[in-house]
């Protein structure tokens, strides 16, 4: 068995590979499909979204009383100071926990397998948990936020720990064989190429032979000279 060093080239590659399988074997966390239903039935059904629905219709009347509001402008968007609400198509859900410093910590986006129909005041549909009127309602959605974090958390720490254990035992070792002896199932992740590399036995002629052919060394030559100089008595 040939000794192959671990390059800082091949680290890179097995822990790629590595990484690739584990995403493969263990897929990000996402909402189930009974509970993404359950949200988009609530939001669209409710009371804010009638408000915005006819708020947005209202704005659409604005040209027509221009003068008895002094309304001049032509863009109806900022007519009164703020954003006219207008119809967009969804294809995910900010929902905001509740009102916090860390505006990231307290959001949750919920991606919607579908384009959703909403009204909404920015060019993002988000709203916050008192969309939901209904206590039993509120209590569903947060406990469905809430439990889709705590298994995105328990994903992101699961990789993590496997990210930096295949890391540092790469870092550890010098050679594929050393590696392999670690974790032997860790050979694929290797390349084809090394692989054979490792697995090529090579004897010491055939070393000195293959270093012959990689210089191009023609021995007659300087076998000429060597012999010359003998025969010349040096």
């Amino acid at each position: 068995m040939a000794s192959v060093r671990l390059s800082r080239d091949l680290r890179s590659a097995i822990h790629r590979n590595a990484m690739q399988a584990f995403d493969v074997s263990t897929p990000e966390p996402q909402f189930p499909t009974q509970d993404v239903n359950f949200i988009i039935d609530k939001v669209t059904n409710s009371e804010a979204q009638k408000k915005l629905a006819a708020i947005a219709s209202m704005f659409l009347d604005l040209p027509t009383y221009k003068s008895e509001w002094s309304y001049t402008s032509a863009d109806r968007k900022y007519a009164f100071g703020f954003d006219a609400p207008h119809q967009v198509s969804a294809t995910e859900l900010t929902i905001i926990k509740h009102k916090a410093n860390d505006s990231r910590a307290a959001r949750c986006s919920v991606p919607l397998p579908r384009s959703v129909q909403l009204f909404a005041v920015r060019k993002n549909a988000e709203v916050t948990l008192d969309v939901f009127t209904d206590p039993a309602d509120k209590a569903k959605v947060l406990e469905i936020i809430n439990r889709f974090e705590q298994r995105q958390d328990e994903y992101s720490t699961n990789r993590r720990e496997y990210y930096n254990t295949v890391n540092r035992l790469l870092d550890k070792c010098s050679t594929l064989k050393q590696f392999l002896t670690a974790w032997p199932a860790g050979e694929a992740f290797i390349p084809q190429d090394k692989i054979n590399e490792l697995h090529t036995k090579v004897t010491r002629i055939q070393k000195a032979r293959q270093i012959k052919e990689d210089i191009h060394f023609d021995d007659t030559a300087v076998n000429k000279v060597v012999l010359t100089a003998k025969l010349m008595g040096n």
